[in-house]
């Protein structure tokens, strides 16, 4: 069950995997928007994914690192 501060908990898990993935590193996220809407989710992480799939409710995209310029 999700908190009230489920938005700043998703949203600092996500920077934390982007901090510590090497340049070009990928992220692999499942969402079932049963409860709360992916378009939410997507605002709270601040981060496009580079694609995605969806069956039914379940959301998987997929999330890259960029190289540090």
């Amino acid at each position: 069950m999700l908190t009230d501060t489920w938005r700043e908990d998703l949203r600092r898990g996500m920077d934390e995997a982007m901090r510590v993935l090497i340049p070009y590193g990928i992220v692999m996220f499942k969402w079932n928007d049963e409860q709360i809407k992916l378009s939410e989710v997507l605002k709270a992480i601040d981060r496009k994914p580079i694609f995605g799939d969806k069956k039914a409710k379940t959301h998987w995209l997929v999330f890259m690192k960029e190289a540090d310029k």
